[in-house]
């Protein structure tokens, strides 16, 4: 009933991008003076897994929320009905130390937060990867990973953490960031988003590992052997990622104590569905991915980190499992969601069908669509519908009503607005020129590709920040070379490509203990919907059938599906259905995220 009421409050009250500002902060504007004090936002790096504290002192993380505890008895947690006596339970942990719990819920006077982007270092870590016999022991590279911090619209509302990805692999979250779920749009000019996402809670995008904004580095940047090495299983395999983003991701909330109790919800895009299976398999099975561990992965020092969070979030907690695990990290929204190369099997024969999206294009253009039954014995169904769209029909997987050039126009519209320094600024509600780990002058070992033809040089306003090295970039919405690593043949016989079998046996294992939310897109066919709940059931050995409903879809899994857990029952996915291309949040904004508000309410 709380939680109802605050996300029902909230749309009620809109959601303008208004943010309080602090002495050094300003919305835009403002020369770089006015960030480089104390309380600046621009320049934070939160700390490593060493537990060290922020060097840039970020205005989120400072006096105004203390050390963030609201565990075990905290007097701000708890208070009692007068008429009753009974204690009072307001049902989740309050957003700031200055809350009382009231009949009414969390009476609250918590200081505005501030928006704030910077980088995480993430230092090279040991691991091993890979199927029995064929693991492959690595060290990954240093790298600088991008975030973007934009607090809820109110501060005592105390919703959710979103953290937003993006996929491809290889692409950058910018499409979400600034596109749809954030509090302006750039799509043409800068406007306030009505559909901002900052209505139900406080919003987190990550660019994964050197793409967006991110960037990697070594000592030998200047070499082109050394930067093509880089482009390897040692940095890009779907295990390093999602160990990326779990380091980003745990070591953000550690430096800001006011999140720290919040719940977190994962929203990935695209192959951001393979990214969220594995990153919260990886965090609700962590026994798994020591040294020895059962998982494809191991990373001991990941596992480490993760305990080490878990014990300063919820000191009270003696025994982690799963299902206690699920309570902070209980929810994924995954928007036209990659989860391998099962499901193109999938939607490949679902697109073969008389009433398919393809046959029904091919009857729009007065069109002939041969199936692969007309065809050779190699035809591939995926292939052939996606190769007839493009092809012969000139539309675009991604977009059934759009050109072929649709995909290749969103990066274009990507790089150029967030290579404007005005919109950027707008994105990330700090100057860029106050992000320190942007500037030229600390990224001398810095590098974005191996070739440094590679990719056109900055366009935009953003190189006014200043030169940089002729293999790096400030902004690249899509790097192939990433995209090529994850699909390489030694990720692939490791067990561990982008499209392995397996990542569905992760996502249906975390659906037990993690709601689940899925865009059902009518345009899209690189991701095609109608072919998720038929692809989950194949897994016949955990799954005993799969129930297709209006705009939701039930797992009902077997009794024995997984050794020493309860039997799982049955769970319900929303699957709600957009008119919309690939990138539902840009196309129906509002729909989704009044959606998403109402599943979190359970309506």
């Amino acid at each position: 009933m709380i939680r109802r009421t605050v996300i029902a409050a909230l749309l009620l009250a809109g959601c303008g991008d208004d943010v309080g500002e602090a002495p050094g902060t300003t919305s835009g504007g403002t020369d770089d003076s006015s960030s480089s004090s104390s309380s600046s936002i621009g320049a934070t790096e939160v700390p490593t897994s060493t537990g060290e504290a922020s060097t840039g002192g970020g205005s989120t993380s400072d006096d105004s929320t203390g050390d963030g505890s609201t565990s075990s008895g905290d007097d701000s947690s708890s208070g009692g009905d007068s008429s009753t006596g009974e204690p009072l339970d307001c049902g989740f942990s309050p957003p700031c130390d200055a809350c009382a719990c009231t009949a009414d819920g969390w009476a609250c006077d918590c200081p505005a937060q501030l928006p704030e982007a910077g980088y995480v270092e993430l230092e090279p870590f040991d691991f091993v990867v890979g199927t029995p016999g064929k693991q492959q022991s690595r060290t990954s590279d240093p790298a600088r990973m991008f975030y973007s911090y934009r607090p809820a619209d109110d501060p005592n509302a105390g919703g959710p953490l979103f953290v937003h990805f993006n996929g491809g692999p290889g692409v950058s979250t910018g499409i979400l960031m600034g596109f749809g779920t954030g509090p302006v749009r750039i799509d043409e000019g800068i406007v306030d988003n009505p559909a901002s996402w900052t209505a139900l809670g406080d919003l987190l995008y990550i660019d994964a590992r050197d793409t967006g904004l991110s960037y990697l580095r070594s000592p030998n940047s200047a070499d082109l052997a050394a930067r093509d090495a880089a482009f390897d299983l040692q940095n890009f395999n779907i295990y390093t990622d999602a160990g990326d983003f779990a380091r980003v991701l745990l070591r953000f909330l550690v430096a800001h104590p006011q999140l720290l109790k919040r719940e977190i919800v994962i929203v990935g895009e695209s192959y951001g569905g393979t990214r969220a299976a594995v990153l919260l398999n990886i965090l609700l099975f962590r026994e798994q991915y020591v040294t020895g561990g059962s998982a494809r992965y191991q990373d001991d020092a990941l596992v480490a980190e993760i305990e080490e969070f878990l014990g300063v979030r919820a000191p009270e907690v003696e025994d982690w499992t799963a299902t206690e695990v699920a309570r902070v990290f209980g929810r994924q929204v995954l928007i036209q969601p990659g989860i391998g190369d099962l499901q193109k099997t999938v939607a490949g024969d679902l697109l073969e069908l008389p009433d398919s999206p393809v046959f029904a294009l091919a009857a729009e253009l007065g069109l002939n669509f041969a199936t692969c039954a007309m065809k050779a014995p190699d035809c591939d169904p995926w292939t052939n519908a996606a190769a007839f769209v493009e092809s012969t029909a000139h539309r675009s997987r991604y977009d059934l009503e759009a050109d072929d050039a649709w995909l290749s126009n969103s990066f274009a519209l990507t790089k150029a607005r967030l290579s404007d320094l005005e919109a950027l600024e707008a994105v990330l509600g700090v100057p860029p020129s106050s992000i320190a780990l942007l500037q030229p002058a600390a990224r001398a070992d810095g590098f974005r590709m191996a070739s440094q033809a590679a990719y056109p040089g900055d366009g935009g306003t953003i190189g006014m920040l200043g030169p940089l090295a002729a293999w790096d970039r400030y902004y690249l919405p899509f790097v192939a070379e990433i995209n090529i690593a994850f699909r390489s043949p030694l990720a692939n016989f490791t067990g561990v490509g982008a499209g392995d079998d397996h990542i569905v046996a992760l996502m249906l294992h975390n659906m037990v203990y993690v709601d689940t939310f899925i865009t059902a897109s009518t345009r899209d066919i690189a991701i095609y919907a109608p072919s998720i709940p038929p692809t989950l059931e194949l897994f016949d050995e955990t799954v005993a059938a799969v129930m297709v409903g209006v705009e939701e879809f039930t797992v009902d899994y077997r009794a024995d599906a997984y050794d020493g857990e309860p039997a799982p029952g049955s769970r319900t996915v929303r699957f709600p259905v957009y008119d919309a291309s690939h990138s539902v949040a840009v196309d129906q904004p509002a729909q989704l995220r009044d959606d998403v508000a109402a599943w979190l309410i359970g309506e």
